[in-house]
């Protein structure tokens, strides 16, 4: 299946969402040294991809 422009730039808004997402999380975790069984908990309930998602409006403007 071929992917419009918009369809690959929804995608990268995603991915580029979570990676920030992540860095969050991540500091998060370093800066209130947080114990490891812990921090993988934290990063399965705050970490799931399919979660970020752009959704564009009917006027093609993004809804985020």
């Amino acid at each position: 299946m071929l992917q419009t422009p918009l369809d690959i730039g929804i995608r990268f808004i995603e991915t580029l969402w979570y990676s920030f997402a992540s860095r969050i999380v991540e500091k998060a975790i370093e800066v209130y040294n947080v114990e490891p069984e812990r921090a993988e908990l934290l990063k399965q309930k705050f970490l799931k991809r399919g979660e970020f998602q752009v959704i564009v409006g009917p006027s093609g403007q993004s809804d985020l």
